[in-house]
């Protein structure tokens, strides 16, 4: 397999996997949170990590504009989704055949909610966490698509039904990754796929819409977004039209720093500007901004507006 141990360079492939973060297991555990990469028992004695995460392409016949400087990133006008992949990472590959049964016969119960909002495009993909050779287990009915198979070769069907030869380069590769599914996406999907991987979301219910959440955690203030957040924002901005949400949101946090937190509605993600509006929590009670960003969603997801939003404008150019 072209991908295994090693990268392309011959260096070995650094997993960093998922990091502990205040924010993100404070609301995983409030009703109605889904926070993903965390691990959960799926059936018996079999845990896994799910995740979602949805392979977009460009428009056909977009292309990157002529002249732009090397590293700067070109964001399309909008993204066509291909795929809504419900993945499962396990550490152990005897788990990924019992983790595969539990999502698919749906003894695992979120299976159905998951599955009703991925729609008709969504594939189930279990992968080892721990076993760079071993396949992926998929289910994927548009690719026909039933078992195990190999890495490579479901992407090669990826790769052709987006059939677009003029752009068939691979992506740079990346420092480090997530885990193995990520890598994957970045060494074996041509260029103009990208993959947008959902920190978390809220299943709705009666007089609630869904929202979209976009996690970042860094040391860095919680008062600003950043121009390379803008590629994952514009293909979240698609999602929302896609699993029928409110616009999407990114919520920043300081992991050395519990209780500071900002909090961002995005309401234009394009080429030049990512703008909206925003809001700050700074305090050194972490419980006490869990609360403060779950009373905002529920007022967004009710569709009221918060108070004190001040606006915000960020220029890519």
């Amino acid at each position: 397999m072209s991908y295994g141990p090693f990268g392309r360079s011959g260096a070995a492939i650094d997993i960093r996997g998922q990091k502990p973060d205040w924010l993100s297991d404070g609301l995983d555990a409030q009703p109605g949170f889904f926070v993903t990469g965390v691990r959960r028992r799926l059936i018996d004695e079999v845990f896994g990590r799910v995740s979602i995460r949805s392979i977009a392409h460009w428009p056909r016949g977009a292309q990157r504009p002529y002249g732009l400087p090397g590293k700067e990133v070109w964001i399309p006008p909008y993204n066509v989704f291909m795929r809504h992949l419900l993945c499962v990472a396990v550490s152990s590959t005897k788990d990924m055949q019992p983790a595969f049964d539990a999502i698919w016969e749906m003894a695992w119960a979120p299976t159905r909610s998951l599955r009703d909002m991925l729609g008709d495009r969504r594939a189930l993909v279990v992968f080892s966490e721990n076993d760079p050779e071993a396949p992926f287990l998929v289910a994927d009915r548009t690719a026909a698509v039933s078992g195990a198979i190999d890495p490579d070769a479901y992407a090669a069907i990826l790769n052709r039904e987006r059939n677009d030869p003029a752009r068939p380069f691979m992506k740079e590769l990346n420092k480090g990754y997530a885990d193995l599914l990520h890598y994957w996406s970045r060494h074996s999907l041509q260029a103009n796929m990208s993959v947008c991987d959902l920190d978390a979301f809220t299943m709705p219910s009666s007089g609630v819409r869904r929202l979209l959440v976009e996690l970042k955690s860094s040391d860095t203030s919680v008062s600003k977004l950043w121009p390379d957040d803008a590629p994952n924002l514009k293909l979240m901005e698609g999602l929302t039209e896609e699993f029928g949400a409110m616009p999407p949101l990114v919520v920043r946090s300081q992991p050395s720093r519990p209780g500071n937190v900002g909090f961002f509605i995005m309401e234009r993600v394009d080429d030049d500007v990512l703008s909206g509006s925003y809001k700050v929590f700074e305090s050194n009670d972490g419980a006490a901004a869990l609360a403060w960003c779950v009373d905002l969603m529920k007022e967004i997801s009710r569709g009221d507006t918060p108070a004190g939003l001040s606006p915000f404008l960020v220029r890519r150019r």
